[in-house]
């Protein structure tokens, strides 16, 4: 009687790397979901330790610092999504945020409606309560940072259009 030879035969084969694709396929949509929640997640650090350093620069230097939607790193001009930055009285860059992930949204809707937060010595930010709202590239659902008047923030799952 002849020996066999190990190995595979070709339908082992066949059925192995079917049985791999159908796993890749189930893993995939799960990977790029937990990616987008991670970097969701990051940016959403990333606002939230500029309006604490805002408010704690306040309060340590005794002077109106403000936080603001910027594009140039430089000066403020209202584009959240392009990146935010700390300023000091002087208008100096004390605090700048790298840009967020493109066709990213970030936007800002507060009472009173202006396009920046301004911090006081007085741990308050002069009524500037109000949400960011971050929505990650091609997906239906964000974050939300809450701001309270007095500085303190709520972070909430919210739909993105």
């Amino acid at each position: 009687m002849p020996q066999q030879k190990p190995g595979f035969t070709l339908i082992e084969l066949l059925v192995s790397v079917f049985i791999f694709s159908i796993l890749i396929s189930l893993a995939i949509p799960a990977w790029q979901h937990l990616q987008t929640k991670n970097q969701t997640q990051a940016v959403v650090n990333k606002l939230v330790t500029a309006i604490n350093f805002a408010r704690q620069q306040a309060l340590m230097k005794h002077e109106v610092i403000k936080v603001c939607g910027s594009s140039d790193k430089q000066h403020c001009n209202g584009r959240w999504s392009s990146g935010v930055i700390v300023i000091n009285h002087n208008n100096k860059v004390i605090y700048a945020v790298s840009q967020f992930p493109k066709h990213s949204q970030l936007s800002w809707r507060g009472f009173p409606a202006r396009r920046y937060l301004q911090f006081f010595p007085v741990a308050m930010n002069q009524g500037h309560n109000g949400t960011f709202l971050y929505c990650p590239p091609q997906a239906k659902s964000g974050k939300a940072i809450v701001l309270n008047k007095n500085g303190r923030i709520k972070i909430e799952p919210r739909y993105c259009r």
